[in-house]
């Protein structure tokens, strides 16, 4: 199964006044929870996962 998400660089504070990045990821994985995991493994200090979908 493939499992997307979108990864979007996390704001210092939520004033909602500083620019944000988001990019997509896509990894393929046996199961949900370990596309989840491989996923999370790919986050870079900073980033935090904001969607996360799955397709057969």
């Amino acid at each position: 199964m493939q499992i997307r998400a979108h990864v979007e660089t996390i704001p210092p504070d939520n004033s909602g006044t500083h620019e944000t990045t988001v990019r997509d990821v896509a990894v393929e994985a046996d199961t949900y929870e370990d596309g989840v995991a491989q996923l999370r493994a790919q986050l870079a200090d900073g980033e935090r996962l904001i969607t996360i979908r799955s397709a057969l």
